[in-house]
């Protein structure tokens, strides 16, 4: 009876083809029927045979009657037993071979399946249960002194938090895997090194980052790696973006593509995205798509959540620009289910608060609000505190623009609060931002001064960074507040400028946002028929919901 209950310590049913791979089958069969007779399993009705305890407390209380050795023994028999059986999926079942090898102390055996089922779990995108699997893996290689295989491990655990977002533990995993490796190893210290600045930049730490960055492209040529020393120039462009100068950074993006040639790693696709990005920022909306649908694609080829969840976000919000509203429509909702399958919180808030941009520059204000609103909660849940920052400068447009000024004065004051402690491009992007959601509030309150300066502020920012997008809002916001101070000329040429830019931009709902104040000022046929191919372009793009008939309804107020 215990012979038959060890070998499926882990599942109430017993399948009587497998159990005869572990005994004689005259044996089997008189002990299964003892144990039907004691009334403790009963036999299933399938076509393949089976067999089920009648409750798990008759299983438990069958393995543990077992003496130590007797269990160890078994369980190494279930083991063997198992990979005749699963010759063709033992990938597949790497964990149940792993946990059975542990528990019967064959460690080597245990250690190999444990890697397997890492690398499994890695291909499914379950990155807690990899996580899981090569902490286990780690305490067996640390137990058994297997110290080659313990900077590996270190490594892939710190890979699998970074695809959970995890970024503190990530650093914490590779510095773990650099202690491990010697100096003599130039190459694999820069992968480490390259590892560690990728993570660290998500920490927001760009001086320490660039460091290692710097630190890993050194190493990486004395190996002669040029993979290596373009996941380093990687880095390097990041901390060029992030200091806020983004077309130099995409010059250097340039040059470590062209040195990395046809390699695909990882870092180079994550850098990719990231680039794609920065195209975003600029205005450069076409390449921008293109570049971020290449790497999310290559990303999915190679189970990497993190940039697969970075990219549906960033590509989203690129078809906004590119005024495919439709499309983008459908990425976030990709975006959502993406994040909510595979758990990664952080880059989930920030998808949400892109898309609630979408819905703000459709004049849907409500559900622009609510899925803010959302996007703040994962945020706090994620611990991610840029997407709710992000989110609350687009709730100030909103709440001005309804005028609901206490709660726009509510996420005002905690953005002050949050921008100091905030690095790199997040703050450089929040505070053109908040310039221009602040201007906004100001035009609500009529404050015209106040407004007037906000704007002009907003649109040196803008200017500053490359983001013709805030630079045409900055404009109308400056056009409005100049039109109060009644001086019209300024306002005129203050719109003239916006079109001019939200053209170069090339969002359809950015040109409708400066030009239909400028047609009220000048009232050209010319004007009039482009806003009306534009609101058509739009309305087209939309589907048949409250979301196209809260457009045409904001539109029709104005034309």
């Amino acid at each position: 009876m215990s012979n038959s209950n060890a070998a499926f310590r882990f599942d109430n049913k017993m399948n009587f083809d497998f159990q005869r791979g572990v005994h004689t089958p005259n044996a089997l069969s008189s002990y299964l029927a003892e144990i039907e007779q004691a009334h403790l399993i009963r036999a299933s009705q399938e076509i393949e045979p089976a067999y089920w305890f009648k409750h798990a407390l008759v299983q438990d209380a069958a393995y543990n009657s077992l003496m130590k050795q007797q269990r160890k023994r078994l369980h190494h028999l279930v083991a063997e037993t198992l990979e005749q059986v699963l010759t063709e999926t033992r990938d597949e079942n790497a964990a149940l071979l792993a946990h059975h090898f542990e528990l019967a102390e064959d460690h080597v055996n245990a250690l190999t399946y444990l890697q397997r089922a890492a690398e499994w779990a890695q291909r499914a995108a379950a990155h807690h249960e990899e996580v899981d699997l090569l902490t286990r893996a780690l305490a067996l290689a640390k137990e058994t002194q297997s110290n080659d295989m313990l900077a590996d491990l270190h490594m892939r655990r710190g890979k699998a938090f970074t695809n959970l977002t995890k970024f503190s533990e990530a650093r914490t995993e590779f510095l773990a895997a650099l202690e491990l490796v010697p100096a003599s190893d130039a190459a694999q210290r820069a992968q480490i090194l390259n590892e560690l600045a990728l993570a660290t930049q998500w920490l927001w730490d760009v001086a320490t980052a660039t460091q290692y960055a710097r630190e890993a492209l050194a190493l990486a040529e004395q190996a002669g790696r040029d993979d290596l020393a373009a996941q380093a120039m990687c880095a390097l462009a990041f901390a060029i973006v992030s200091d806020g100068d983004v077309r130099g950074g995409l010059e250097y993006y340039a040059r470590a593509f062209e040195r990395g040639g046809k390699q695909t790693t990882l870092t180079l696709v994550q850098s990719l995205e990231i680039s794609g990005l920065a195209l975003y920022w600029i205005s450069e909306y076409d390449q921008a798509a293109a570049r971020i649908q290449e790497a999310t694609a290559r990303a999915r080829e190679r189970f990497d959540s993190f940039t697969v969840m970075r990219g549906l976000g960033n590509l989203g919000m690129a078809l906004v620009g590119q005024g495919k509203y439709r499309q983008a429509l459908v990425t976030f909702q990709a975006a959502r289910a993406f994040g909510k399958e595979h758990d990664v919180k952080a880059f989930l808030s920030r998808a949400l608060a892109m898309e609630a941009g979408l819905y703000l520059e459709l004049y849907a204000y409500a559900r622009a609000e609510h899925v803010a609103l959302e996007a703040r909660s994962v945020a706090r849940a994620a611990n991610f505190a840029p997407s709710a920052t992000m989110a609350a400068i687009d709730l100030m447009i909103n709440y001005a623009r309804r005028g609901d000024f206490y709660l726009a004065d509510q996420y005002t004051n905690q953005v002050v609060q949050v921008i100091p402690k905030t690095y790199g491009s997040h703050r450089w992007g929040f505070e053109l931002r908040f310039a221009y959601a602040r201007a906004e509030l100001a035009l609500a309150r009529m404050q015209w001064e106040s407004a007037r300066e906000l704007a002009n502020d907003a649109i040196w920012q803008s200017r500053k960074y490359g983001r013709i997008k805030y630079e045409a809002l900055g404009l109308a916001a400056l056009a409005q507040a100049h039109e109060e101070l009644k001086d019209s000329d300024a306002a005129r040429a203050a719109l003239h400028l916006a079109l001019e830019r939200a053209r170069a931009d090339g969002n359809p709902s950015l040109f409708l946002h400066t030009a239909i104040p400028l047609y009220r000022h000048e009232h050209t046929t010319l004007l009039l028929r482009e806003i009306r191919a534009t609101i058509q372009r739009i309305h087209a793009e939309l589907p048949a919901s409250s979301l196209r008939d809260g457009f045409d309804a904001a539109i029709s107020e104005w034309i």
